[in-house]
């Protein structure tokens, strides 16, 4: 074997070498984190950079923002780690493994967490490990010992004399199989603030329904069907989710998404949501596209006693039809016979600061 592919073989195979460490370090609590830098920052500016504690009014065990909370360094627990053949963010260049301290103490919490819980004797509370998909830790002060940094050198470099050439298709570009010419692209779709604007809508839904069964969630405007890939792994017990979106090349796109992520209960529906009339209910309707939605077709036609989540934000585009400041203005035109949660959030999308409003209730 020659020397660089002895080389690459050996860096390629981070999982062996963080294997080894572990082994020499003895038991603990390990963890790994995964930069495109070579520093392990502790600061708010990085990505997922504040989480609410579990005594902050916004906390949630799904909780995935970035601006809200105290300053927070997250990691994954070693074990998900180890059994996970993908995971978010292990493409990048360098790997982090560090041991929780001895005298540190996490805070395991679920969707069932409402407090704070008292460390152990001799210990000091630091951070949480939250139980949910997928796990992580949060460390809100820098209570562990960084134990190894590797770099995965066989992914970021080629060997000498290889053209590197174009970069591989992302993941999204499998998925897509085709190029979007506007800005509405599938990454786009994924950006901060619209992921913790449905987690949101998800969270106070839960609140609401606990454990019944919902026979079906109708999902209006789904776009690329993100709605439903959360609310699909989001522990709600759901029959079927019904994806309605008007413009076929999303709704394609979508679809391959979800089958990408082995989801078999999400159907899709090529229709004018101000045409339907929700012959599958009983269940829920969820509109997050209300800015874009012309006309009150969608919302007449639900049957009255339905569950209903409606979202809408101020600062819209040119081609919004609706503007909302509030949650009134969202009250004032679908107008609910019962109104079980009337909320607002604050948000910054690619361009602007913006707030988002919503309304659950009965029609």
């Amino acid at each position: 074997m020659l020397v660089h592919d002895l080389f690459e073989s050996r860096a390629n195979s981070i999982r062996s070498q963080i294997i080894q460490d572990v082994d020499s370090h003895g038991p603990g609590q390990y963890f790994v984190r995964f930069t495109d830098i070579d520093k392990l920052g502790y600061s708010a500016r990085q990505q997922f950079g504040r989480s609410p504690d579990v005594d902050d009014p916004e906390f949630s065990a799904d909780y995935i923002g970035t601006k809200h909370g105290r300053p927070a360094i997250w990691f994954y627990p070693l074990n998900y780690y180890l059994k996970q053949k993908d995971s978010y963010a292990t493409d990048k260049p360098y790997a982090w493994l560090v041991k929780l301290n001895d005298d540190a103490w996490l805070q395991p919490v679920d969707r069932k967490t409402t407090g704070q819980t008292a460390a152990p004797l001799g210990r000091q509370r630091v951070g949480l490990l939250r139980n949910t998909t997928p796990p992580a830790a949060i460390f809100f002060r820098p209570a562990f010992q960084l134990i190894g940094k590797y770099y995965d050198y066989a992914g970021q470099h080629q060997r000498h004399g290889q053209v590197k050439g174009a970069p591989d298709p992302s993941f999204f570009d499998r998925v897509r199989g085709l190029t979007e010419s506007s800005g509405y692209t599938l990454e786009g779709s994924w950006t901060p603030d619209l992921v913790f604007s449905k987690l949101w809508a998800i969270r106070k839904l839960q609140n609401i329904v606990k454990d019944s069964l919902i026979p079906v969630i109708y999902v209006l405007g789904s776009w690329y069907g993100n709605m439903s890939v959360l609310l699909a792994r989001s522990g709600l017990n759901i029959g079927k989710i019904i994806n309605v979106e008007s413009n076929p090349q999303w709704l394609n796109t979508g679809n391959k998404f979800i089958e990408a992520m082995g989801i078999d209960n999400v159907e899709s529906m090529n229709k004018d949501a101000n045409t339907l009339d929700y012959r599958q209910l009983p269940g829920v309707v969820i509109n997050s596209s209300t800015n874009d939605m012309e006309n009150r077709g969608w919302f007449d036609n639900i049957p009255p006693g339905t569950l209903v989540v409606i979202q809408g934000r101020n600062k819209t585009g040119p081609k919004a039809v609706y503007s909302f400041d509030s949650p009134q203005d969202l009250q004032s035109l679908y107008q609910l016979n019962k109104v079980l949660y009337s909320g607002s959030l604050d948000l910054e999308d690619p361009e602007t600061n913006y707030t988002r409003n919503m309304i659950i209730g009965i029609r």
